[in-house]
């Protein structure tokens, strides 16, 4: 019998709850039903989800922050299909592929000098988990510093960085030397963690996913300079602040002054990738296989690296011309600030 995607989903569209409570997560579809989020999508399209009668709903949750160019773009699916039909060799194991090697490119061109290699990973906590073992490697020190509040992602690395219980409840021991907590602000506080010199790393939100918290002075400024200071490497945590929506590129670029080369830093980029600079010596820590295939690759000169940067903040990815017009709404996702 061959197989068929498209007539699978279409007989089976609306069978979504059911499946999951069987399969998947009962308590998630317990808790859909009562708040009334177990509507059946059919189909998305940009800003809109569209549910099995075609009435549209805006989506201000954007799949937890990654879909900044919207679902179902024309020149993604565009890019994936000419992707197909190329036939390319992935996942060849003794191989450098050109795609992440042109995608890198791509992204140093877009970041500062000294970030010019980047390590690719499958999800925001994976990048976490590589930055952090970057920055252990390259400082030879195991303690981790994060803020109060903070949200860095649910594997055992980044989950040890977050203070609230509700997510860390029975998955102790956590890793030992990842405990500190600084409150937002407070410069004190973190001076008084990183003199003994035995941090490899601090780690921030310029927004703080959980409460969407910023600093209210120059903190984040101080902090740079506490870090160079006591040889801590400083890592930007930019899962939710994501690739041009906080009006910048990134968001350190509102908040931290231009990184200097000699200080290594890290900087986790959305969603599942992190630029770091001078990966030589980390680098010499992980096999092949654990690459990520991470290339160096040439930076573009800054005055195309700004002209790229303001046209991606300002227009996302533009489609030739084409316009689209808005369905009204019937309810809004919003996304929780707790």
């Amino acid at each position: 019998m061959a197989f068929d995607l498209k007539e699978i989903i279409a007989a089976r569209l609306g069978e979504n709850y059911k499946l999951h409570e069987r399969h998947v997560n009962p308590t998630l579809v317990a808790a859909q039903r009562v708040i009334g989020f177990d509507k059946v999508y059919a189909r998305a399209e940009g800003a809109y989800l569209y549910d099995m009668d075609n009435q549209p709903y805006l989506d201000f949750l954007s799949g937890y922050s990654v879909f900044n160019i919207g679902r179902n773009h024309p020149r993604v699916q565009q890019a994936i299909r000419d992707v197909l039909d190329l036939d390319l060799p992935n996942m060849v194991q003794m191989d450098c592929s050109l795609l992440s090697g042109l995608l890198a490119e791509a992204i140093t061109k877009r970041t500062p000098p000294h970030l010019n290699a980047v390590f690719f990973c499958n999800s925001g906590t994976e990048a976490m988990e590589g930055a952090l073992k970057f920055a252990r490697a390259a400082t030879g020190r195991k303690r981790a510093v994060s803020l109060a509040s903070a949200f860095h992602g649910l594997s055992l690395g980044a989950l040890s960085l977050m203070g609230c219980e509700s997510f860390t409840e029975g998955f102790g021991p956590l890793m030992e030397g990842f405990d500190a907590r600084v409150p937002l602000d407070d410069i004190n506080e973190l001076d008084r963690q990183l003199r003994s010199r035995d941090v490899a790393a601090f780690v921030i939100e310029t927004v703080q996913g959980k409460g969407c918290q910023t600093p209210k002075s120059d903190f984040f400024v101080r902090a740079q300079e506490l870090c160079r200071k006591y040889g801590t490497l400083l890592i930007s945590d930019e899962v939710q602040t994501g690739l041009g929506r906080t009006g910048k590129m990134f968001g350190f670029e509102w908040r931290l002054r231009a990184m200097r080369r000699d200080r290594h830093p890290a900087r986790d980029l959305p969603k599942n990738i992190f630029a770091n600079g001078s990966l030589r010596r980390p680098l010499d820590h992980f096999r092949p296989e654990q690459s990520g295939h991470g290339l160096r690759a040439r930076r573009a000169g800054s005055d195309r690296q700004r002209k790229l940067n303001r046209e991606f903040c300002q227009n996302g990815l533009a489609t030739d011309g084409e316009s689209r017009q808005s369905p009204r709404p019937t309810f809004v996702h919003q996304k929780s600030s707790g």
